[in-house]
């Protein structure tokens, strides 16, 4: 996790919303980290790392935040990703304590 939280400390935010390519290769590191946890088996974190995924997919415009895309599954049932009902309380607490210790 240490890894991940050096690549968010140094995000760039005028660098990132003007470098689409910045962006995805943030997410695929974070994606890789997932993935490596899962091999090991660390749950703590594959949770954290696809948080951070998650929080990192929203689209926010005009102060509002919404998922990146939207649809229906084969039974017609609605979905989208990502989704602000699949994070539980612990999530919130997670983003908050990285709030408080981030610099940018």
């Amino acid at each position: 996790m240490k890894h991940i939280n050096d690549i968010l400390e140094n995000i760039d935010l005028i660098e990132i919303f003007t470098d689409y390519d910045l962006g995805r290769k943030i997410k695929q590191s974070i994606v890789e980290c997932r993935d490596e946890a899962q091999k090991k088996g660390d749950e703590e974190t594959i949770k954290k790392c696809q948080v951070e995924i998650d929080t990192l997919s929203f689209v926010t415009q005009d102060n509002q935040i919404s998922y990146t895309y939207a649809g229906t599954d084969a039974n017609g049932n609605p979905f989208e990703y990502p989704s602000l009902n699949a994070f539980k309380n612990e999530d919130f607490d997670y983003l908050i304590e990285r709030l408080d210790i981030t610099k940018n």
